[in-house]
């Protein structure tokens, strides 16, 4: 995709999912598009095709693109998400990610702590050690962040092999980047490693230790507190 009809795309979007094209709405002729964005029929075209692999619009010959409910929108869509979280549809959008990452993720992490194997449990302290040693670094340069995040993300892979079960990783992927980038932007890397780290170390001692019902509060407990931090700092 090219830039401008990515600029294209995404201002599209931002106007789906303001409101300002309601659903049932047909999206504005080619030709007002072109002139709009000083772009192609091409580059519209593109843009619009962007917009209806996403859910947001259906096109109909002779008829155009008409808005979609919004149940149909692909809100796993980086695009779809990031706009999303900048509307005052936000808040009801990350209560139900966080449900959904609750409702995988509490079973998850009691999979791995019964199913996983030493190497596998010895793998998630590994990983563990490298959040910790990456977060005391983030804490004292918030531009070595990024390293941060992957060993996050590597810590959570870890669970999740442990867990034996490749449909629960990819489901909760998409819902803990999710959350992750709605967090980001709202308060320094401190604030938020600081809070995460401990309650981290608990899910790793309770599910290398084996204890299914410790992992289960473990990580009730870190979803709660994410919920509680995310209402805090989005008000």
């Amino acid at each position: 995709m090219s830039r401008l009809s990515r600029e294209a795309t995404r201002v599209l979007m931002g106007d789906i999912i303001s409101g300002r094209y309601s659903q049932g709405e047909k999206l504005p002729k080619e030709n007002a598009l072109t002139e709009r964005f000083g772009a192609s029929r091409g580059t519209i075209r593109e843009s619009v095709r962007a917009l209806e692999e996403r859910g947001l619009v259906k096109v109909t010959h002779g008829v155009g693109a008409v808005v979609q409910p919004s149940e149909h929108w692909n809100i796993l869509d980086a695009d779809v998400l990031d706009i999303t979280l900048a509307t005052d549809r936000s808040d009801q959008v990350l209560g139900d990610f966080l449900e959904t990452r609750r409702i995988l993720e509490v079973e998850a992490v009691a999979l791995a702590a019964e199913r996983g194997s030493e190497e596998q449990l010895h793998n998630i302290r590994e990983a563990f050690d490298r959040v910790e040693e990456a977060a005391k670094a983030a804490i004292v340069n918030p531009l070595s962040e990024p390293d941060y995040l992957k060993t996050d993300a590597a810590f959570h892979s870890a669970i999740l092999n442990a867990a034996g079960n490749s449909v629960l990783g990819k489901m909760l992927e998409p819902l803990r980047r999710a959350i992750q980038a709605a967090m980001r932007p709202l308060s320094p890397p401190r604030h938020r490693i600081m809070r995460r780290l401990p309650e981290y170390e608990q899910i790793m001692k309770t599910v290398t230790n084996r204890d299914v019902e410790g992992a289960r509060a473990a990580i009730e407990e870190h979803l709660a507190s994410s919920r509680v931090y995310l209402e805090s700092v989005r008000t």
